[in-house]
């Protein structure tokens, strides 16, 4: 996957972080993770099984596309820090590979789960279109 640098990008993925959640039965983990475009930051929460249905979701209607490696499911009931760092530190670069692509960003999906439909009415595409036909360019 090609590196784009922070000022090229649509949307930018400033940080993750994994928060240990629980009640009187059960365990987990929420992701925060902070979004940027344009100087407007926003978080989005989300747990882990929610960016698992995306990936699948992504892989079966848009098998060309390529995403940085969503970490791997763990056995049930192993919910400990370890498993919880090591998703942290790979979500950013699967949700960074999610917002990078011009094939998905514009999709209604894609922008519900990121909340892009909440802070951006219309999304402006030509910004991204640029950097596309500046990869096909070098590419070729």
């Amino acid at each position: 996957m090609t590196e784009i640098n922070k000022e090229s990008r649509l949307f930018v993925v400033n940080y993750v972080k994994a928060f240990r959640r629980n009640n009187t039965t059960k365990t987990w983990f929420d992701y925060i993770f902070e979004l940027e475009r344009n100087k407007k930051i926003w978080c989005v929460q989300r747990r882990y099984s929610e960016f698992a249905v995306l990936n699948d979701w992504i892989k079966k209607s848009f098998p060309d596309v390529m995403l940085a490696k969503l970490p791997g499911k763990v056995k049930l009931f192993t919910n400990n820090d370890e498993v919880a760092k090591e998703r942290q530190d790979l979500l950013g670069p699967f949700i960074q590979s999610i917002l990078d692509s011009i094939k998905l960003v514009h999709i209604f999906q894609i922008q519900n789960f990121f909340e892009l439909d909440t802070h951006f009415h219309n999304v402006n595409l030509e910004h991204a279109k640029g950097i596309l036909k500046a990869k096909i360019i070098r590419a070729e």
